[in-house]
């Protein structure tokens, strides 16, 4: 199970700070694995790049809302896909935004679900790698983290939003915690304006 912060590629260091002082620094940079218990509290404090707002903006503007949300984790975590996929099958009609690490998992709904019409942004690897590996990753990794921030905005915009429980894993995760994330937000609707608002 790791654990650590993360270091940086180059030099080694761990990607922290000491926390029991003040710094005279504007940013201080903290990566860790695992999950956070207040990531909207980080929301707060941040601003989202206009760039990444349009980009927001104009793919809702071609799904048009309503709009079904849907998340699928189907690389370094699993989950059933196929079985839910199954059970939400009168529910996924019409504009179906669905954000997956998954190209299979979005190949598949697509074919499973005729009344719906699907659409997905993200360039996805072949090979099925989770899009937060980005060693080695084809593509250009500003596309790559660009399509991750606006498919969390998109989901948490949906109309309604649907997630797959994770099966077993080291972290004893029922949910990913982008889907917890995506969740929350569309749960915070002044946070998400404020977000998505110029």
């Amino acid at each position: 199970k790791p654990c650590g912060p993360m270091v940086d590629q180059a030099t080694r260091i761990p990607l922290t700070f000491d926390f029991t002082r003040d710094h005279d620094h504007p940013l201080l940079v903290h990566h860790t694995w695992g999950r956070s218990r207040f990531p909207l509290q980080a929301l707060e404090r941040m601003r989202l790049h206009p760039a990444l707002r349009l980009e927001g903006v104009r793919r809702m503007k071609e799904i048009g809302v309503p709009f079904t949300g849907l998340h699928v984790r189907a690389t370094d975590y699993q989950t059933d896909y196929r079985a839910g996929i199954a059970d939400l099958k009168g529910k996924l009609a019409g504009a179906v935004f669905v954000a997956t690490d998954n190209r299979q998992a979005l190949d598949f709904i697509r074919a499973e679900c005729p009344d719906a019409d699907v659409y997905s942004f993200s360039s996805l690897p072949e090979e099925g790698r989770p899009l937060h590996n980005l060693s080695g990753q084809k593509g250009d990794i500003y596309e790559i983290n660009r399509d991750a921030i606006v498919d969390v905005l998109m989901l948490a915009h949906a109309k309604t939003l649907y997630a797959f429980r994770l099966q077993p894993n080291p972290l004893g995760a029922s949910l990913s915690g982008y889907s917890r994330l995506a969740f929350d937000l569309r749960r915070n609707r002044r946070l998400l304006d404020r977000l998505m608002s110029r």
